[in-house]
């Protein structure tokens, strides 16, 4: 019982002990498509920096917010509740205050008007954020995956470019052996 030399599209079949080369154009997919998650790798990288504060600072004008107002939202699912609160940002360093800035809270408690808290506000931005939050955590895990899938893609998808000479090579000293 033996197998025909050539497949349909004129590849001849992989014996047990080789790999089967990926098409051209399933490779050519796969090069693209990794260059594509490196580029978002990149860019979320930039954006984390830019956003998120972690060992290498943290973005924006270190200030105080003064409440005028808090809400809470529960969310569906057995989330947690988180408030939500607004008022005006004053920095630290002087210059305007910045009001209708908002914090989002992970701590729900009776935060009365008029109380400060310490916040950081990014250039142009409506939202503050306290510091000592572990964001930046998820955010590097995140990274590191779109990094790995990136190089796995790329060096599948560069396999399939550089496999045809390299495999006819391997055929040719296996049959002068």
């Amino acid at each position: 019982m033996s197998r025909p030399a050539d497949r349909s599209d004129g590849e001849p079949d992989a014996g047990p002990d080789q790999v089967r080369p990926v098409p051209r154009l399933l490779g050519g997919a796969a090069l693209a498509g990794g260059i594509a998650l490196l580029a978002a790798a990149v860019w979320f990288g930039v954006w984390t920096v830019r956003t998120t504060a972690g060992p290498w600072g943290s973005p924006g004008r270190a200030g105080t917010l003064t409440i005028a107002r808090c809400g809470t939202s529960h969310p569906s699912g057995g989330d947690r509740p988180t408030m939500t609160c607004a008022g005006t940002f004053v920095p630290d360093a002087g210059g305007s205050p910045v009001p209708g800035v908002s914090l989002r809270l992970d701590s729900v408690r009776g935060w009365a008007a008029g109380e400060r808290i310490p916040v950081r506000l990014r250039p142009n931005a409506r939202t503050a954020y306290r510091l000592g939050g572990h964001d930046w955590i998820s955010n590097a895990f995140a990274f590191l995956v779109l990094i790995f899938f990136a190089v796995v893609a790329i060096h599948v998808g560069r396999g399939s470019f550089h496999r045809s000479g390299a495999v006819s090579e391997r055929r040719e000293g296996r049959s002068s052996a």
